[in-house]
């Protein structure tokens, strides 16, 4: 297939690194098997595809983490998955635009016998030969599958692997362009995005972009007013009022990181109120989960966002909630749900309660059906370890659909003790968290963890034993894999927030 990739049928093509750019980030990588499993690519930057001419569609998936760029492909179309089948990425590495590659760009190819080829671009002999055959490294993993009529592919690359002299080295923020060809049948074509036809493979100025995203802390941090006492919540472009203290420390914050607000800060719009009930941003009432207007009384079952009302108490217990699962939330917050996810039919006990199903960018819970264990699912499986703490993430019973084959097979996240937030929240800027495997005590700074050495240094900076959150190990070391450690806090070095 690299020869027939090499000589593909040019298809119609808009100039320059301009029209399709893609960037997505996502909170677990995906498990490149060779099946674009929904759960792992929800959170990809995706675009349908048609190739012209021809019975072939299909969808390209891009997305990175902190280590490696995911690409994905779904093709339909095909009859069949050969070895020979799969598909070529060209890069412009320095996205400098121009009619010809420069040393050392980046070329990969995923062959549906699962094979990766890891490439560069020479230009004493304007040609492509493999990164091992010139003193470098293949780089990657890939991986294919027949799954119903599609073809699958999936493609990961290190964003900055140790070879330089013949891979890309990425960073946040930055973009690359790229162009794919697509094998089929003996056969290659030029990706054509939907009428967006991007070039020919030795024009870099022809390719599409994508754009190296951040990597999702999802944290925030806690801010006071220093004229008025009022502490704020600082989640993106707006700032929400915290309501109480007791709300302010079950959120996890503390008062040693605690920050003076800016001008600036104070300046955002506000947000809905956090009382405690209510989950901090980016996240949402749990699907499945109760949550009921302290101003006007009215109760709701959330799933993906909307807001499903609950109108008598007859309905309420006809369906087997109680009364003690219902989060009491500020009626900004359920305004909010409302205008962001909209709102559902009325439950009057005689309409069946929506599925829990998942959908793009929410999590869901589901139980294994032989285990009796239950999980929480956001790209992968997360076991929620107690029923004390299934309860404190607003869960219940009543709609605790059995999960999937499919789902059971997804690999394991952190486990979920009460303490850790869900996914794709993690601790919040501030806030202290507990290893309950080692003992050990971190301090965290947008998802970095700064390890407290020792008792009296912990005491040293202010903090109280109350403070820490106990939570799993392997929240911890997903903690540490995705966003690192900083310096060790010995009591004379300085805390790294605020």
């Amino acid at each position: 297939m690299v020869s027939a990739l090499a000589q593909a049928i040019w298809l119609p093509f808009a100039r320059a690194h301009s029209g399709l750019t893609m960037s997505g980030q996502i909170f677990f990588p995906p498990v490149i098997d060779g099946r674009i499993d929904p759960c792992e690519w929800f959170e990809a930057s995706a675009k349908p595809f048609t190739v012209r001419g021809t019975a072939y569609s299909g969808t390209l998936y891009m997305m990175n983490d902190g280590q490696n760029l995911y690409i994905a492909l779904s093709i339909d179309g095909d009859v069949d998955l050969a070895g020979s089948d799969g598909f070529a990425i060209y890069f412009d590495n320095a996205h400098a635009g121009g009619t010809s590659h420069q040393q050392g760009d980046d070329l990969m190819y995923a062959f549906g016998d699962s094979t990766f080829r890891d490439h560069f671009y020479d230009a004493g002999t304007s040609s492509f030969p493999q990164d091992v055959n010139y003193g470098g490294s293949c780089d990657g993993l890939a991986s294919a599958s027949r799954q119903g009529t599609s073809n699958h592919f999936e493609v990961s690359h290190p964003l900055d692997s140790v070879d330089n002299a013949h891979d890309f080295s990425l960073s946040i923020g930055q973009t690359v362009g790229f162009g794919i060809v697509l094998g089929i049948n003996g056969y290659s074509y030029f990706l054509d995005y939907e009428g967006l036809g991007r070039g020919y493979p030795y024009d870099p100025s022809s390719y599409a972009n994508y754009v190296i995203s951040a990597l999702p802390v999802y944290s925030g941090y806690a801010v006071i007013d220093a004229g008025t006492g009022a502490i704020y919540f600082i989640w993106g472009a707006a700032k929400y009022w915290i309501s109480s203290m007791t709300a302010f420390y079950s959120y996890g914050f503390n008062t040693v990181g605690l920050k003076s607000a800016t001008p600036g800060e104070l300046a955002l719009p506000s947000g809905f109120e956090l009382n405690g009930n209510n989950p901090l941003l980016p996240l949402r009432s749990p699907t499945g989960s109760l949550v009921g207007d302290v101003a006007t009384g009215a109760i709701y079952y959330a799933v993906e966002g909307k807001l499903y009302h609950v109108t008598t108490m007859t309905a309420f217990y006809g369906y087997g909630f109680q009364l003690g699962w219902i989060k009491w939330v500020p009626n900004s917050y359920v305004i909010y749900l409302a205008a962001t996810y909209g709102t559902g039919y009325d439950l009057d006990g005689a309409s069946p309660l929506p599925p829990i199903v998942g959908a793009r960018g929410f999590g869901y819970i589901a139980v294994d059906g032989t285990t009796g264990a239950i999980y929480f699912f956001y790209g992968r499986k997360c076991w929620i370890s107690s029923m004390t703490a299934y309860y404190a993430y607003g869960f219940n019973t009543v709609g605790l659909r059995a999960a999937t084959a499919a789902e059971l097979a997804l690999p394991s996240g952190f486990d979920l003790n009460g303490n850790d937030p869900l996914p794709p929240s993690i601790t919040p800027t501030g806030g202290l968290i507990g290893d309950i495997g080692t003992g050990a005590i971190y301090y965290v700074v947008r998802g970095v963890l700064y390890h407290i050495t020792t008792p009296s240094a912990f005491l040293g900076y202010g903090f109280q034993w109350t403070w820490v959150k106990w939570v799993p190990s392997s929240y911890i070391a997903y903690l540490i894999a995705m966003y690192g450690t900083g310096y060790s806090l010995d009591g004379i070095t300085s805390l790294p927030w605020p």
